[in-house]
């Protein structure tokens, strides 16, 4: 949620649903595979490696780098 909290002051670009526009939410398969999630309209985009060092590189800029649960 850190890029969620960047894209909110403006510092990063928004994740956005290309249907409607409303935000993206991160979560998770039952084959832990990450995907983002449209609340409003439930479009699904699953997460390239590219995508996802992307969003990792934006949040370490940031917040410096983050420790792996």
């Amino acid at each position: 949620m850190a890029y969620q909290k960047l894209a909110g002051e403006q510092k990063v670009p928004p994740l956005t649903c290309p249907m409607d526009k409303s935000f993206l939410y991160p979560n998770l398969t039952d084959q832990d595979q990450l995907y983002l999630y449209c609340l409003e309209c439930s479009y699904k985009n699953y997460m390239g490696l590219e995508m996802y060092e992307k969003v990792e590189k934006y949040v370490e800029k940031y917040h410096g780098k983050q420790e792996s649960s």
